[in-house]
């Protein structure tokens, strides 16, 4: 019996940690298909970019086209993410474990950075 659990235990850590490695490794966090009145969107993926020690983590990312990016700030301190060139990406003030997503419906160059920290930056291509 103990034997028989300390496997199952094993296994469920086993799984957890590739899970975990295989986002980290890719930022793709979701793969949806979603129906509206019946009718299927075409699917899109959720990337994720963590906010972590005054860096977007993985924060230039290529994209496609409806495509959907979660920002997530992991600080103590508040993070915005705002466009350069654009209102494309245009944040509130996120205060530790808020989020803000954003789906990018056109294609194009997508620079960010934050308010509070200008040095902070990152690209998204949309394709």
């Amino acid at each position: 019996m103990k034997k028989e659990l300390i496997v199952i235990i094993l296994s469920v850590i086993l799984v957890a940690f590739v899970t975990y490695f295989s986002i980290i490794q890719t930022g793709k966090i979701i793969q949806e298909d979603i129906f509206i009145n019946g009718i299927q969107k075409p699917e899109y993926n959720t990337y994720g970019i963590d906010i972590v020690n005054n860096e977007y983590y993985m924060g230039d990312r290529i994209i496609n086209k409806g495509d959907r990016i979660i920002w997530k700030n992991y600080d103590e301190v508040k993070h915005t993410i705002t466009s350069e060139d654009s209102n494309e990406l245009n944040s509130a003030s996120l205060e530790y474990g808020e989020t803000y997503s954003h789906f990018f419906d056109s294609r194009g160059e997508f620079n960010y950075y934050c308010k509070f920290h200008p040095q902070m930056r990152g690209k998204i291509i949309v394709e």
